[in-house]
């Protein structure tokens, strides 16, 4: 078992790598989002970014854009793709399908020229990204990112 220290000095030493590295968050395209193998391919180039917030980026509340109740993504890390036991956090699916729910938000309000499903089809990404906040053995926290030309 993981306890919180170590959970906590796990973080520390990401965002120290994170910010030497210059890594910035993953973007969401919904070629990423339509199929199982994709979602769980995407799901490994989540960078581990902890408290760092790459210049060009502000992290926002998942509650200000989705209709839930979360300042970030709690995920199952085990790689679960559907909730049968009730679990707290996010399933794969689960996620995926609030990621794609974000991006038909994030498709209306910056349409780019683009209706809803040209704008999808030709696979734009969208103006948010994604970020590891805190990783535990079982769960982890996904923050959410916009960079601040939007």
């Amino acid at each position: 078992m993981i306890t919180l220290e170590q959970i906590h000095a796990a973080t520390l030493k990401a965002e120290a790598k994170a910010a030497k590295e210059h890594k910035t968050p993953l973007a969401i395209w919904p070629m990423d989002l339509y199929t199982k193998a994709s979602m769980y391919s995407f799901c490994r180039g989540i960078p581990f970014l902890g408290s760092y917030i790459p210049r060009g980026y502000k992290r926002v509340s998942v509650q200000d854009i989705l209709s839930y109740h979360l300042d970030y993504f709690f995920v199952d890390a085990m790689g679960t793709w559907e909730n049968i036991h009730h679990e707290p956090a996010l399933s794969i699916k689960e996620f995926r399908d609030m990621l794609r729910e974000l991006y038909k938000i994030d498709v209306l309000e910056y349409p780019l020229g683009l209706g809803t499903g040209e704008r999808w089809r030709a696979g734009v990404e969208s103006t948010y990204g994604l970020g590891i906040w805190e990783s535990g053995q079982f769960q982890i926290h996904i923050a959410l990112y916009r960079g601040t030309q939007w």
